[in-house]
């Protein structure tokens, strides 16, 4: 299974393509592509690969986000609430310095025993301290300065888009903990000038 689409030159990508079939062939693998960008669909398709959706990138458009209206009113109220409670939002710049990267590990650590969690690897970082000091690091902490949960950006390569890749929070975290998160995230990054950003 290859991630994503051969790296080159646009009309290089289907010579490309086609010498990585050879190389599978001749090795007896079965090959597929997973999240190739539409432009290459038409290559593919040639070469006899079939398109299968699984999804779509989860777009958010930070030009426009705010949080009026009736129907951002749970968000204000979360938002609120945890400032009441004197949880605040942090970033990190690269390098991340040793004792923040310590408690970070350990919510990840606590994140990956809550059920159904774990390292997916392929298409997501793993923690990785090395990884993760060289990231932005985006955190929520309550009043004693703990961490209660966090999030690394890494880049997109679309010009104005944030994105990020682990995104991690304490099993006993409150309630809203990831809103209040994402919703601090998206206005900071608004502020330093990023028209979208990525879920993924």
């Amino acid at each position: 299974m290859a991630l994503a689409d051969p790296v080159g030159p646009d009309e290089e990508i289907e010579v490309i393509v086609r010498e990585f079939l050879t190389f599978c062939e001749e090795n007896d693998w079965g090959v597929g592509f997973h999240q190739t960008l539409p432009d290459f669909l038409p290559i593919y398709q040639r070469l006899g690969f079939r398109k299968f959706k699984i999804g779509e990138d989860a777009i958010v458009d930070l030009s426009q986000f705010n949080l009026n209206g009736r129907d951002k009113k749970v968000l204000r109220h979360t938002i609120n609430e945890m400032e009441a409670s004197h949880i605040q939002f942090i970033h990190y710049r690269p390098p991340i310095p040793d004792d923040i990267l310590l408690l970070v590990k350990e919510v990840s650590d606590d994140w990956l025993k809550i059920p159904g969690r774990r390292e997916r690897q392929f298409t997501l970082g793993i923690f990785e301290p090395d990884y993760i000091r060289s990231s932005s690091l985006y955190m929520v902490t309550d009043v004693d300065k703990g961490i209660l949960a966090f999030a690394n950006q890494i880049p997109s390569f679309h010009p104005g888009e944030a994105t990020i890749d682990l995104m991690r929070r304490r099993s006993d975290a409150p309630s809203g903990v990831m809103d209040f998160l994402f919703i601090k995230l998206f206005f900071h990054l608004k502020e330093e000038g990023y028209v979208r950003f990525n879920l993924g």
